[in-house]
């Protein structure tokens, strides 16, 4: 599965360890600032919940599955890319597979609610703030 990987980082300090640990998470690209396309055997809850302890308090991380529709504006190598690891089986991850997230809802937004929101990676065991 191909993964989008966004984030905003507040801290004023080095993230190559956060980089470095993006990368062990499958077959990466890498061409906008602070977005990755990952494929991957995992899914986001996992990839979040890995990538959780490099982040500061304040920082924020979205990762999604890209669905088969798709739109924008990138340069072509960034399209080829896609279009090569849509065709790829993702790399085999080793060892044990954890158990599914107790709570998904943080994850998802409730019937009938729209509008920008966002989930602080600091309560990811505790409640969805709503921004507006």
């Amino acid at each position: 599965m191909i993964v989008i990987l966004t984030y905003d980082l507040k801290g004023k300090r080095d993230y190559s360890a956060l980089f470095d640990a993006i990368k062990q998470e499958g077959v990466w690209w890498h061409y906008m600032a602070s977005t990755w396309l990952l494929n991957t055997a995992k899914g986001p809850y996992e990839i979040a919940n890995d990538l959780k302890p490099f982040l500061d308090q304040y920082d924020y991380m979205f990762v999604a599955p890209i669905a088969p529709a798709y739109s924008g504006w990138l340069p072509e190598q960034a399209w080829e890319w896609i279009r090569t690891q849509a065709n790829v089986p993702p790399p085999v991850v080793l060892g044990p597979v954890p158990p599914p997230p107790q709570r998904t809802t943080l994850l998802t937004r409730p019937p009938g609610q729209w509008g920008p929101s966002y989930i602080k990676l600091s309560d990811l065991a505790g409640k969805k703030q709503d921004k507006g």
